[in-house]
């Protein structure tokens, strides 16, 4: 929906301001008339205008005048405010002057003086309807990109949704991160339709901006879980995780908080993706499928299982360049539901309270004796280096996890 509209008018000579004042004053329906003496004077009421959130659709700008020149002010005009549709009207510009303007303010017209009254008010009519035609557009694509988002569009080589067309894909390496709220279908029981939503778009609130943050976008909201992509490096998606976690542990002892404390799994890993549109052509979507979208998905499901709110693939821990600033532990090779293959997982406890990463920390060594034994085979020793683990700590749910599969 286009604002308040301010169309200005700039000239040093005050009988020319007066001419224009009486030619377009009660012409240009809803618009405030703004006239200024010099070009200082026009870019402070811009910006003025732009603070108050009115639209500036055409700013009409002499050419000769005292310090800053028309090509100079309408260049600083268009910096600002890009949209906005600059027009020359003078009697002395040169050449050069104008192709200034043209390449430096993108000027949308030039009028000499003295000019023709129908062809000054047709022209600036057509360039506030130009400005309010574009407006709407570029709102409406905004509007639309809330639901197709512009970083997905932008890895398809696609600048426009318009520009999108049925079928289009690409293949790409890529990390995915899978983030679920834990027994969410138990909690929204307890909760109004109105509460549940309310609840949800405060969560995602939360975790979409830390996602973006990190140079990753959202390609979907699955019921209470997001589906995320980043494009560039895996540290990306695991900082992100880790980020996710911490902004989680200050939301659920928030006074903005009035529903139970949530926990979430996040499972993430790197590979080859399929970026493109699915469904059908009156009904598409531009969304990420393959294989490595469908572990991602499998490792945060493990999450459940394992008890630990972050896991990602060896693969992804691999790619990763500054591995020491992880604090980490590696699972081995667990089943994962769907896979033929074990996948190898690794624990990823940055996010944790303090004093449960200074006892990971303190039994790193040992936790690694207990699942290579595990992994090896060697049952007995595994169930007696975890029993000893989970005498002095506990509260560790991944020793209980391995206890439990040791029987």
């Amino acid at each position: 929906m286009v604002n308040k509209m301010v169309v200005i008018c700039v000239d040093d000579e005050e009988t020319v301001l007066q001419s224009l004042e009486l030619e377009l004053a009660n012409k240009l329906e809803n618009c405030i008339l703004e006239l200024a003496q010099s070009g200082e004077e026009a870019l402070e009421i811009c910006q003025e205008y732009k603070d108050k959130n009115y639209d500036i659709p055409v700013v009409i700008c002499d050419y000769i005048m005292p310090n800053l020149k028309g090509d100079e002010v309408l260049k600083r005009i268009n910096q600002t405010l890009p949209h906005t549709h600059n027009i020359m009207l003078t009697g002395q510009a040169d050449v050069s002057g104008v192709v200034r303007a043209i390449n430096d303010a993108h000027l949308y017209r030039y009028i000499s003086k003295p000019w023709e009254r129908e062809d000054l008010f047709l022209t600036i009519s057509s360039a506030i309807e130009h400005y309010r035609q574009s407006r709407e557009v570029e709102e409406n694509y905004q509007a639309m990109e809330k639901f197709i988002p512009r970083e997905l569009l932008r890895e398809l080589g696609v600048n426009k949704l318009a520009h999108i067309h049925f079928g289009d894909c690409i293949k790409k390496e890529m990390t995915v991160l899978f983030a679920d709220i834990r027994a969410f279908t138990t909690l929204s029981e307890n909760m109004s339709p109105q509460k549940t939503f309310a609840f949800l778009n405060t969560y995602f609130e939360l975790m979409g901006p830390i996602i973006r943050q990190h140079n990753g976008f959202i390609n979907k909201f699955i019921g209470d879980g997001i589906m995320a992509v980043f494009p560039d490096k895996p540290e990306d998606a695991v900082d992100a995780g880790i980020a996710m976690l911490e902004a989680l542990m200050v939301f659920n002892v928030g006074p903005e908080n009035d529903s139970p404390n949530i926990n979430i799994g996040i499972g993430i890993h790197s590979g080859r993706v399929i970026l493109g549109t699915v469904g059908e052509k009156k009904r598409m979507e531009a969304t990420v499928i393959g294989d490595s979208v469908n572990v991602a998905a499998r490792l945060e499901e493990m999450t459940k299982a394992v008890k630990s709110p972050l896991l990602i693939s060896s693969h992804t821990y691999e790619l990763i360049d500054e591995r020491e600033k992880y604090l980490i532990r590696y699972l081995g090779p667990l089943d994962v539901r769907g896979k033929i293959m074990h996948i190898p997982l690794l624990e990823v406890y940055n996010a944790d309270p303090p004093e449960s990463r200074t006892r990971k920390q303190e039994r790193k060594d040992q936790f690694r004796q207990a699942v290579t034994a595990f992994h090896e085979g060697d049952r007995d020793r595994a169930r007696q280096l975890f029993a000893a683990y989970q005498e002095a700590d506990p509260d560790d749910n991944v020793v209980a996890f391995y206890l439990k599969r040791l029987g």
